[in-house]
């Protein structure tokens, strides 16, 4: 009886010890999960740290990219509405004597201009006239413009294939050569401008307020050029009448001007057929 008691112990202990060893494996699988969660919690949070301190980069660099975009936006509105030849070509003709890039065309009994400030203005014409050529796609018929600052020139082709003739645009030479040339840079200006009005003259009375296209056209009609006439002005350079040549050149930059404005509403009105 006692011996089967002992057996029946002997197996109640076996199976508390195995029980004891199953727990303990189980105890220390449990610590080995644990550690291993802390780990993967430690790795979470690191990387939670790591994405934070990326957000708050990225956040800066989006800002710092909306503040860029915003002033590059800004620069590009007022680069639309800038006209590059306007910006360098500015002319008036508000004064008695009209100037373009700043230097006056013309001189007045009462009021002495240098040769030398003329001539720059009348260069600064030339360019002007071969920006406006070639952003027109135009090509004068019979004369060639041939830039040199304040001593360029104008040459007249010959129909026969010969040398060309040229005459100089500025003071300082003979007055009858300087006379000439002034003759062909104006009968330049008539011949583009009614290759631009044909062109482009219809933006005028589009793009323009009513009452600055009726001001246009009385001008075109008022300056109408023939020969050496703009007006009923002659462009060539007479010392003893500088009123009435000195307002032949105003009259010139005047029609220079109506050139500009084409040039300004044709780049408007391809930049609105653009698709955005």
């Amino acid at each position: 009886m006692l011996e089967a008691e002992e057996a029946e112990l002997d197996k109640q202990l076996a199976r508390l010890e195995d029980q004891e060893r199953s727990n303990e494996a189980e105890i220390q699988r449990l610590f080995t999960t644990k550690a291993s969660l802390e780990n993967e919690e430690a790795s979470f949070w690191h990387d939670v740290n790591n994405y934070e301190r990326n957000l708050v980069g990225f956040q800066e660099s989006l800002s710092s990219a909306d503040a860029l975009i915003g002033t590059l936006g800004a620069q590009y509105s007022r680069l639309k509405n800038t006209n590059i030849i306007t910006e360098v070509f500015h002319i008036s003709t508000v004064e008695e004597i009209g100037t373009i890039s700043g230097f006056r065309l013309g001189r007045l009994p009462t009021t002495e201009v240098k040769n030398d400030e003329i001539n720059a203005a009348l260069g600064q014409c030339l360019y002007l006239m071969a920006v406006l050529s070639h952003r027109f796609s135009f090509k004068f018929d019979k004369h060639d413009i041939v830039l040199c600052g304040a001593f360029s020139s104008i040459s007249l082709r010959q129909a026969t294939g010969g040398k060309a003739a040229k005459f100089e645009l500025y003071l300082g030479a003979s007055d009858d050569r300087f006379s000439q040339a002034l003759v062909y840079l104006l009968d330049c200006v008539r011949q583009l401008c009614d290759f631009a009005d044909r062109q482009h003259g219809h933006l005028l009375q589009s793009m323009l307020p009513p009452e600055r296209y009726r001001d246009l056209q009385g001008n075109r009609a008022r300056l109408e050029i023939s020969g050496e006439l703009i007006g009923k002005q002659s462009i060539r350079y007479k010392p003893d009448d500088l009123p009435q040549w000195c307002k032949a050149c105003k009259n010139t930059l005047t029609k220079l001007q109506h050139l500009c404005l084409l040039s300004v509403l044709r780049d408007q009105s391809e930049l609105m057929q653009q698709p955005y």
